[in-house]
């Protein structure tokens, strides 16, 4: 189970702060850039309104001329109020002054004439002769001060509020935003966080796969690949302290016989020799241990292994030679079946013949008196090979198939055995360095068939001399 941790986020450094910076930067860029379309919306260019609503206007003016005339107009014109859009009725005489009295908008009073001239858009503008006089009638915004006409932005700022206040709330719900958002995108960044501080206090059972779901992808991949590799290096770790659990167990034994048979050397010096011979056979299985466990320690510690070309049909021919010898005593019969041609590939010789060597042992070990064991070689493709053994042995039982290549195994057939349960690891690891692979399998009515394949070139290895 995930323990909380306290994460301190006063830190200018952290992805949080720097997803809320970037955030708030972000959304006032936004406003600016709102802000510079609506300015641009707002200059003297745009201040004619041709079309509607300004057409509108310019006939209602029309309808006031024919009622009431000049003074109806010019009435009227005082007393309207500009609308939400900053725009009012002109009505410019001869003399180029209002008749309402207002400031007529720069450049609006050249373009709307320029306008007429030119035949263009005039929806919005009319000429009127009222009382033997020109009066030009048009519709235009009066200038606008962004900053000291604009009073409310924001739904939720107080009414008539100036636009620096309006900016400042702007900003404060800005920052209220993205701080929530910056919390949640970097939460799951927090979780993983808490789970490596536990993972490194010594908690390897924290996962945080399901603590993250409804993240982002990328957040719940990082998160299933945390769980893998707590995952991967607890098992190391449990892997590891069998392992000094099965070595301190497998020196035990053999020195407490050692300690026993010195105890009756001395006792009875006339069963000496017998003792001593008893000692010399422990001490033999204690350096045949040690030396398996150098090797499967330098295997698993990726050493550095010189490759050169080897024949790997010599290798095999001499290790059955050998079986042949030692499976006399019991009758075992050991066949060897060879292509003519040399099985040649890079390889190490010393390493591939420890690995083939134990599974030819194991084979001979667990053949009946007076059994078989069958070793066979060849070609599989044009770049790979096979070395198979074969014995009529108990087999393995299909539930322990998978740990038979885990250090210190013992089957439940292997209790007769006289192994230590180093063979098949090292053999694994052999052929694993050789960019190849170790299959078991059990063969009816009996028996248990080992199978290594082999590159005939490893990849990203190369020959030394």
């Amino acid at each position: 189970m995930q323990k909380k941790t306290r994460l301190s986020l006063f830190k200018a450094n952290t992805f949080f702060w720097q997803t809320l910076a970037g955030l708030i930067v972000a959304m006032t860029l936004s406003g600016f850039l709102v802000f510079a379309v609506a300015w641009g919306f707002l200059n003297p260019d745009h201040t004619l309104l041709l079309n509607h609503p300004g057409e509108d206007r310019v006939i209602f003016a029309e309808e006031v001329v024919s009622l009431g005339g000049k003074p109806a107009l010019t009435s009227w014109l005082q007393n309207q109020n500009p609308g939400p859009d900053h725009a009012r009725v002109y009505a410019v005489d001869s003399t180029d002054h209002d008749l309402g009295g207002h400031k007529i908008p720069n450049g609006a009073l050249e373009r709307a004439r320029a306008l007429v001239r030119q035949g263009g858009n005039t929806l919005g503008i009319r000429s009127f002769n009222i009382e033997g006089e020109e009066i030009l009638v048009f519709t235009a915004r009066k200038p606008v001060n962004f900053f000291k006409d604009s009073t409310r932005v924001l739904l939720f700022a107080p009414h008539g509020a100036p636009l620096w206040l309006t900016c400042i709330i702007s900003l404060l719900v800005a920052s209220a935003v993205a701080a929530g958002l910056a919390w949640r995108l970097t939460r799951p960044l927090r979780q993983i966080e808490g789970a490596m501080v536990q993972a490194a206090s010594g908690d390897l059972n924290v996962r945080i796969s399901e603590s993250v779901k409804g993240s982002s992808s990328e957040f719940i991949e990082l998160a299933k690949k945390f769980d893998m590799m707590a995952a991967t290096i607890q098992q190391l770790i449990d892997r590891q302290q069998n392992l000094f659990h099965s070595v301190s167990h497998e020196l035990r034994s053999p020195l407490a016989r050692i300690n026993c048979a010195v105890e009756l050397a001395r006792r009875s010096p006339d069963i000496t020799p017998k003792m001593l011979d008893r000692i010399e056979s422990d001490v033999q299985k204690l350096d045949s241990l040690v030396g398996d466990l150098l090797t499967y320690t330098r295997l698993n510690a990726e050493v550095s292994i010189p490759f050169s070309e080897i024949d790997v049909s010599e290798i095999v021919e001499d290790i059955a030679d050998n079986a042949s010898l030692e499976g006399d005593a019991r009758k075992i019969q050991v066949i060897c079946d060879l292509p003519k041609d040399d099985l040649i590939m890079t390889g190490n010789a010393d390493l591939l013949a420890h690995a083939i060597e134990n599974v030819v042992r194991n084979a001979l070990r667990f053949s009946p008196d007076g059994g078989k064991v069958t070793i066979q070689g060849g070609m599989v493709s044009d770049s790979s090979l096979q070395i198979s053994v074969q014995d009529e042995g108990p087999g393995i039982p299909q539930e322990e198939m998978a740990k038979i290549f885990d250090p210190f195994f013992r089957g439940a057939n292997q209790a007769t055995g006289s192994g230590y349960g180093l063979g098949l690891p090292i053999t694994m690891q052999a052929a694993q360095h050789h960019g190849g692979t170790v299959h078991a399998e059990n063969i009816l009515p009996h028996g248990l068939k080992i199978t290594i394949t082999l590159p005939l070139k490893p990849a990203g290895k190369s020959e030394k001399a």
